[in-house]
């Protein structure tokens, strides 16, 4: 009975699940999977965002570049801030990515 219920967590074809335990792969449950999928959704946004931050501080670098002006050191501290919030966020994504991971 066992051997059902876990075929039934995984959201696997029982000959998928035996054959995956047989060559020693990790089954987890449909619900791990939807736990990671929605993990993976968030940090591809977090990432276009960051990418976004990064082209929008280039173009200010190339225009400041271009009418020989320099940022204030209190702009430059607030886009240090910005860079550092991501950061933490980042890996705070990265944390619940690890924690998700089960480890055979």
């Amino acid at each position: 009975m066992e051997l059902v219920n876990k075929v039934k967590e995984s959201g696997l074809s029982q000959q998928d699940f035996i054959i995956r335990a047989v060559h020693g792969g990790t089954i987890i449950s449909s619900d791990e999977i939807a736990a990671l999928k929605e993990t993976n959704k968030i940090f591809a946004d977090f990432v276009k965002q960051l990418r976004g931050m990064g082209t929008n501080l280039n173009q200010m670098a190339h225009v400041a570049n271009g009418q020989g002006l320099l940022p204030t050191e209190n702009r430059i501290e607030g886009i240090v801030d910005q860079i550092g919030d991501f950061r933490k966020e980042g890996e705070d994504i990265w944390l619940s990515i690890r924690s998700s991971i089960t480890l055979p």
